[in-house]
């Protein structure tokens, strides 16, 4: 459970780290090659995603579309630094439980208002969330409220935060010149 400040550190190992990377990437690229058949997106890297030309990021990335399937949660789930998570949430209502992934572009306002996610009142009881950088760079991720104040978190890729539902947080803006990748 998350301290008192309502939030505490997590950080994967190397190795645990390549195979989230690499789960997300498949996704990514299906995503990719699905909407944009007329390109070839085996060479991208995901860092550079905001490079690329003629993609609507809105139309590509809604929820649902970035929720793992179950098979990709139950494989991330057994990665020792999360092997304490017993539940996770529903929250797309898929009949399972969800990890999904965000994808925000460079100076982007990918990123929602802050806010505290029991207010979306889509999980029954006490729980906390988890947000995890593949691709960050420190002071690129994750915003908190604390002291009344925005504090942006300095984590880089490999690092997370355990929050409080109630935490008021939010994406901070992508203030690096690469694409941030996170799950959830």
């Amino acid at each position: 459970m998350p301290p008192s400040n309502g939030y505490s550190f997590l950080r994967l190992k190397p190795e645990e780290l390549f195979l989230a990377r690499a789960i997300v990437r498949h996704r990514w690229r299906e995503r990719l090659a699905f909407c944009y058949p007329q390109h070839d997106f085996d060479a991208a890297h995901i860092e550079d995603y905001h490079l690329l030309e003629g993609i609507d990021h809105k139309a590509t990335w809604p929820n649902e579309h970035r929720i793992l399937p179950k098979r990709d949660v139950l494989t991330l789930k057994s990665l020792p630094s999360l092997r304490g998570f017993k539940r996770l949430a529903d929250e797309g209502k898929r009949g399972h439980e969800n990890i999904l992934f965000r994808v925000i572009r460079p100076g982007a306002q990918d990123i929602g208002p802050l806010h505290a996610d029991s207010s979306f009142g889509n999980v029954e009881g006490d729980c906390f969330n988890v947000w995890i950088g593949l691709y960050a760079t420190p002071g690129n991720g994750l915003r908190v409220m604390q002291n009344n104040e925005p504090l942006d978190l300095p984590l880089s890729s490999g690092e997370g935060v355990i929050f409080d539902h109630h935490l008021i947080q939010g994406g901070a803006i992508n203030r690096s010149n690469k694409t941030r990748i996170s799950i959830e």
